[in-house]
């Protein structure tokens, strides 16, 4: 089931099953990596592409000044 959650008029998208993967792994909710989008100083890596699959990277930190490395694909206005 795809979850869609929107932060300061941006919209996310992902699936429930791979946010509980990536919480036990991790231990970060996909809520809290969505700030990192946000931070002023956000660092854009280069993308790549995976298959057919444009994938963009940027590191960036949460309003906790927890830093993130996340990995991403934008479909149309969403941020998957």
């Amino acid at each position: 089931m795809n979850v869609r959650y929107t932060l300061q008029d941006v919209v996310f998208e992902w699936d429930s099953q791979k946010a509980a993967v990536n919480l036990r792994k991790h231990k970060v909710r996909f809520e809290l990596a969505c700030e990192a989008f946000f931070d002023p100083f956000v660092c854009y890596l280069d993308e790549e592409i995976v298959g057919t699959e444009l994938r963009e990277r940027l590191v960036g930190l949460t309003t906790t000044w927890l830093l993130l490395y996340i990995v991403y694909v934008m479909r149309g206005d969403v941020i998957r």
